[in-house]
């Protein structure tokens, strides 16, 4: 497998990278830096980058199947509406409930188009992070609690199963699911689907790709792993940046992945003089996996098709 290492941009004054998704309308993959509040967007034919000032930490951006200017952003206790074409962005759903201390996290659109979101305790000490659903009418319903750090969103419509990680765990689960009516229900039981022993690092955000393998990004080991629906490894992709936060498969193919990292240098304390500099900065780069990523549901998207846990 060629682990070659492309980059798709380097910010040195960025700090914590996250949340790639990839445009398939407009051939663009946009990104945030959530703790510097930034929204970013590349444009893959032209090469050039934009970017957007978030009213509050977010961390995923979301396409809308009505309008592809139209985008969610979760933030730190709701969602935002953004929209690309005037860069503004408007508060639209808040998250009842949640603590003031804590944020959203990682967010995935389910195959039926409904919003899954994860949240977290900012101190990353308390087990307040939650598991909610936020459905096309603005329904936002919280479905499971006590989470340390919620990550990783990935569906497998093909055999009905849901992947998640709680970061402070260090596992990845997984859950089966079923949709009456276009609304996907979650079975409230899960099992281990990689323990915290089994990879080096700890478990980010994930992508998958169209034969049901999980790529998850591994915080602190400087790897993107492959698991396939069995659990087992199948690769080690070496990104050359401590801290990869995330991924998702990307371009006309769906062959490249997209990987988000976090900036060394803001993270360490002190960083070693002889690191390479690049690799101390935040960034965006593209490895290749050798596979083929699923598509990603829209926010809104629903088709007539039951499936039952």
């Amino acid at each position: 497998m060629d682990d070659i290492v492309d980059i798709l941009s380097v910010s040195g004054s960025g700090a914590l990278f996250e949340g790639p998704v990839w445009d398939a309308r407009s051939d663009q993959l946009y990104w945030v830096d959530i703790l510097l509040r930034k929204l970013y967007r590349l444009d893959i034919r032209s090469g050039s980058i934009r970017s957007w000032s978030a009213p509050e930490r977010c961390s995923a951006v979301i396409p809308m199947a009505k309008n592809a200017q139209e985008f969610l952003v979760p933030g730190e206790r709701r969602i935002w509406l953004f929209d690309s074409g005037s860069g503004q962005f408007t508060s639209w759903v808040a998250l009842a409930g949640e603590p003031d201390n804590n944020r959203c996290n990682d967010a995935k659109c389910d195959p039926w188009g409904a919003l899954w979101l994860g949240s977290m305790d900012l101190d990353e000490q308390a087990l307040t992070g939650a598991h909610w659903r936020v459905s096309a009418d603005g329904r936002a319903d919280c479905i499971r609690t006590g989470l340390g750090i919620a990550n990783t969103w990935c569906w497998d419509a093909t055999r009905q199963r849901v992947y998640w990680a709680d970061s402070k765990s260090g596992n990845i689960y997984v859950s089966s699911f079923g949709s009456t009516g276009g609304l996907v229900e979650v079975s409230e039981g899960f099992e281990i689907f990689v323990r915290s022993s089994d990879a080096p690092g700890v478990p980010d955000g994930s992508a998958i790709d169209m034969d049901g393998n999980i790529w998850n990004a591994r915080w602190g080991s400087g790897l993107v792993i492959g698991f396939d629906p069995e659990g087992r490894e199948i690769a080690r992709l070496p990104t050359g940046w401590k801290y990869p936060t995330s991924c998702a498969f990307y371009g006309s193919g769906m062959n490249e992945l997209a990987v988000t990292c976090a900036s060394t240098a803001f993270v360490d304390s002190r960083v070693p003089t002889s690191a390479e500099p690049r690799t101390t900065s935040a960034a965006i780069i593209s490895v290749r996996t050798g596979t083929t990523g699923a598509e990603v549901a829209l926010f809104g998207v629903y088709e007539e098709r039951d499936t039952y846990l």
